[in-house]
């Protein structure tokens, strides 16, 4: 069972790799034209989704391997709040880049919420690389 629990949980851990490249994907948006910009948007929009689905696989495949392995409390508080963070951000970075897609297809550009995007996502991916650090060096 360990086994599947681990295949489930990689596999989710490298859709969720959206978060790697969403930084990069966001800060070029602010020199596109706006209706450039609606397509990038909206394929951002579907990853995020995507990338949030797998972080609830994760968190159920995680859990139950936490509960049958031996970590450190340290090391699982860590990880639950990393991932909670990550989860609340994605969210608040859905909002911004729906803002900045509806005005796109109103051929405007919203700088606010395109600036709004890069950071959460410079943010998030922060904390998905410490996550990938914490998850190979579990032994702290």
């Amino acid at each position: 069972m360990w086994s599947a629990f681990m295949l489930v949980h990689i596999l989710g851990a490298v859709l969720m790799g959206f978060y790697g490249l969403a930084p990069f994907i966001a800060g070029k948006l602010k020199v596109a034209a706006p209706s450039a910009q609606g397509g990038v948007l909206s394929s951002m929009i579907t990853g995020n989704r995507i990338a949030q689905f797998m972080l609830i696989v994760n968190f159920l495949t995680g859990g139950y391997m936490m509960s049958m392995g031996e970590y450190s409390v340290l090391w699982m508080i860590l990880v639950t709040v990393i991932f909670l963070a990550i989860a609340a951000l994605s969210g608040i970075m859905g909002k911004g880049m729906k803002r900045a897609l509806a005005a796109a297809k109103g051929d405007k550009s919203d700088p606010a919420s395109l600036d709004k995007t890069t950071m959460f996502s410079s943010i998030i991916f922060v904390l998905y690389v410490v996550m990938i650090v914490l998850m190979v060096y579990n032994k702290i």
